[in-house]
Formats: structure tokens, C-alpha cells, sequence
């Protein structure tokens, strides 16, 4: 009669037969440390709302000087009430110079705006500053009404909905 017994001691393996005791030593098992997989969750971007300054800051002919009015201070406010948000500044001009004057004269309306919200107090950091030149008007170039509506900035909030905006 065999009888069979089977030990488990700490890392090595025994078994008896009843007759003699053999130790099967298992194969040198390596350590490898397994790293946990980290997936970073990443929110939606809110879509950016466009901003209008209603035609109250509106530019010179060949100027780029910012007048404060009513309503950049009102926007001004709300970027200083939601420091999430980023915001982009877009210049815009008439066609009365040539595409490439206007397009650096664009980048200049944006940069004055963005540089009045950085005195007040802004992160640069948050701003993005871009020039459209007269690629996007708003009104025809014939008169001269359509021509100083389009010679405007533009702001886009990223983090904002319409309603906080509007409060």
C-alpha cells in the first residue's frame, strides 16, 4: 500500500510516498514589479462664447488705441469673477489697406485689448491674442458705417455659458 502526502512549507514542495521524502524545488521565480496603468480623465472643453461689444468699441482708421467703454469693463469683470476661463482676443480691420497692413493692424487691436486686461489685472497666461485682418467683416466695406463696424475687436470665453455671461 503507497500512501501519498503532499507538504506545502514556505517556497518549498514536499510530497512522501511512505517509503522516502523528495523535495521538488519549483524553477527561480522573479520578481516583477507591475506597474498600475493610469488614465488620465480628461473633462470636455466648454465650447467658447463669443463675446460682442455691440459696436461700442469700435477703432480709428488706422489706429489701434483702445477706448474703455461700458461693456469691455463689464466683460473685464466677468473674466476677474471666473479665473477658469481662457480668453481670446480677435482683431479685425476694414479693407482700406493692403491684406498684409491690415492683418498686422488687426494683431495690434487684439494686442491692445488683451494688454488693458493685463494692466487690470488678468493672467497672460489666459489670453490668446490673434489678428483676422479683414478677412471677417461683420458689414459691407462700401460706406463708411460698414467700414467702422468692421474695424473692431472680438472676445471668445472658454469656460463661460451664455447665462453667467449675461448676468
Amino acid at each position: 500500500m503507497v500512501r501519498f502526502a503532499l507538504f506545502l512549507t514556505g517556497c518549498d514542495l514536499s510530497f512522501w510516498t511512505g517509503s522516502k521524502s523528495r523535495a521538488i524545488v519549483p524553477p527561480a521565480v522573479t520578481a516583477t514589479a507591475i506597474s498600475p496603468v493610469v488614465t488620465p480623465i480628461t473633462m470636455p472643453t466648454p465650447a467658447p462664447v463669443p463675446v460682442s461689444f455691440n459696436g461700442s468699441t469700435r477703432f480709428s482708421v488706422d489706429s489701434s488705441v483702445v477706448d474703455v467703454t461700458d461693456e469691455l469693463a463689464l466683460l473685464l469683470e466677468k473674466s476677474q469673477q471666473h479665473s477658469i476661463i481662457d480668453i481670446t482676443v480677435i482683431g479685425h480691420t476694414d479693407d482700406a489697406g493692403s491684406a498684409v497692413y491690415s492683418q498686422d493692424l488687426s494683431e495690434k487691436r487684439a494686442r491692445a485689448v488683451a494688454d488693458y486686461f493685463v494692466r487690470q489685472g488678468i493672467d497672460e497666461q489666459r489670453l490668446i491674442v490673434k489678428g483676422k485682418g479683414e478677412g471677417s467683416p461683420v458689414s459691407g466695406n462700401e460706406t463708411e458705417d460698414g467700414r467702422s463696424k468692421n474695424r473692431r475687436v472680438g472676445v471668445l470665453l472658454r469656460g463661460m455659458s451664455d447665462s453667467e455671461i449675461n448676468r
